[in-house]
């Protein structure tokens, strides 16, 4: 097991959620090194071309040794930036290891969420019914504003009948009445039904 779960998680929920967290966390740091890697990896074959090109065009800008023969020319410019590249051996180590170490936190977490199925879906029964209460809660709402735009619409349209106009102008009746009809009747069920042992 990993660092994060060296105290005991108050629940199944709250200790899957702590391996979950130790999960993001290395592949937050391992997706990084990732990029560092492949930004400097494409940036040092340019730097050694160009190299290589000035050791071509002007032989006398390196020593014997192809080490720069001055100290502030174009040479040595050049192996400034490759250096401030770094070791990209050791950082390509340091990638390796930090994907090892997400594979990891991933099979741990899949392991605890196996091991402890039964007391995980007991923990998020209360979560997942409120969630649902909320979102039918929601639904009912956006039904009741919805008859009272229908109401303001089907008013506006009497009034322009009633006066002799064409009441088709009203924008959008038959797709609310339409949109009340289909939430009226949607109910969405609890995302985690209750747990039997069994």
């Amino acid at each position: 097991m990993t660092t994060a779960t060296a105290t005991k998680p108050r629940s199944a929920l709250a200790g899957l959620e702590l391996l979950e967290l130790a999960y993001a966390k290395a592949k937050s740091e391992a997706d990084e090194l990732g990029r560092q890697l492949h930004a400097q990896s494409t940036q040092q074959p340019d730097l050694i071309n160009e190299r290589r090109r000035l050791y071509h065009r002007d032989p006398t800008l390196f020593d014997h040794l192809e080490r720069p023969a001055a100290p502030d020319n174009a040479v040595a410019a050049v192996d400034a930036r490759i250096d401030e590249l770094g070791d990209l051996a050791d950082l390509g180590a340091r990638v390796a290891h930090a994907r090892r170490v997400t594979e990891n936190c991933r099979q741990s977490a899949t392991e605890f969420s196996r091991e402890n199925l039964t007391e995980l879906k007991r923990d998020f029964q209360a979560p997942a019914a409120a969630v649902a209460t909320a979102a039918n809660d929601g639904i009912a709402a956006a039904v009741e504003d919805l008859r009272r735009y229908l109401g303001v619409q089907q008013r506006f349209a009497s009034i322009i009948g009633a006066a002799g106009e064409d009441n088709r102008c009203v924008p959008g009746l038959d797709q609310v009445a339409a949109l009340i009809r289909q939430l009226e009747n949607l109910r969405l069920p609890d995302p985690a039904p209750e747990v039997t042992d069994g």
